[in-house]
């Protein structure tokens, strides 16, 4: 959900934002839903993999596809730590539409690091929505929904690079 909340807090407060670093994250249209986009992407795993509480008010991937969806090339002992602090999502952020404008939002820069094996936001999912919003930079990592634990030090190198 961090793209949605980056966008946000990018469109209340601009000024105080030099750039904004979309890693392998939702990064929307005004208007659009996490959801709405989600389930368009029939090869992710985790819209076709949630579990609604009763309440309705929050959801979870189902425990047999966690470590395919966002663990797939982590070792076993970052996948057991990861999945050990997963919790419950709100659903409402999720299903909110996103507020953005060109005159807000629009005016910080972004960059975009592709995950090239992501089973939660699919590759060709990422591509279409960094290919719709124009980004100064997209990078590209082999590695799956959770590199900074795959891959910590290729990510730290890219991010590196972003902060120049």
């Amino acid at each position: 959900m961090s793209g949605i909340v980056i966008s946000q807090a990018a469109e209340h407060v601009p000024g105080k934002i030099r750039r904004l670093v979309y890693l392998s994250a939702y990064l929307l249209q005004d208007g659009q839903t996490m959801f709405e986009v989600a389930k368009k992407d029939n090869e992710g795993l985790v819209f076709s993999n949630l579990e609604v509480s009763r309440n309705r008010k929050t959801a979870r991937v189902k425990e047999a596809v966690l470590r395919e969806a966002f663990y797939n090339d982590c070792s076993e002992e970052d996948f057991y730590f990861a999945m050990n602090k997963l919790v419950p999502q709100p659903l409402a952020p999720i299903s909110t539409p996103i507020h953005i404008t060109k005159e807000r939002w629009g005016r910080v820069p972004r960059s975009y690091i592709e995950c090239s094996m992501d089973q939660t936001i699919t590759n060709s999912t990422q591509q279409e929505m960094h290919t719709n919003i124009t980004c100064e930079s997209v990078s590209r990592l082999e590695s799956g929904h959770s590199p900074f634990l795959s891959v910590p030090e290729k990510l730290a190198e890219i991010l590196g690079s972003e902060a120049d």
